[in-house]
């Protein structure tokens, strides 16, 4: 019943986040990975716990979609570093 209200952002927000490596696609097919990023999970989501939920594939260096995928991977990191150590959900 509320999916209605709001299913055209729930499928903005999918599509946006599967513009980032398919994102999306993979917290679908494996949705326990995922689990502690959306729910309370017994230990507090460290930096490295969320850099090694992921592994980013390269296209072909020196390819224009190369050149994106490091700046997304840059901002990633820059966003990881900018968040470590502080405490969302206390």
């Amino acid at each position: 019943m509320y999916m209605y209200r709001i299913s055209a952002e729930v499928t903005q927000f999918k599509e946006g986040i599967n513009q980032v490596f398919g994102l999306w696609d993979i917290m679908a097919s494996h949705p326990e990975v995922c689990l502690p990023l959306l729910s309370r999970a017994p230990e507090p989501l460290t930096r490295t716990t969320l850099r090694d939920l992921f592994e980013p594939v390269y296209s072909v260096a020196g390819s224009n979609n190369r050149a994106q995928e490091e700046e997304t991977v840059y901002a990633w990191e820059a966003f990881l570093q900018d968040i470590e150590g502080v405490l969302c959900c206390p």
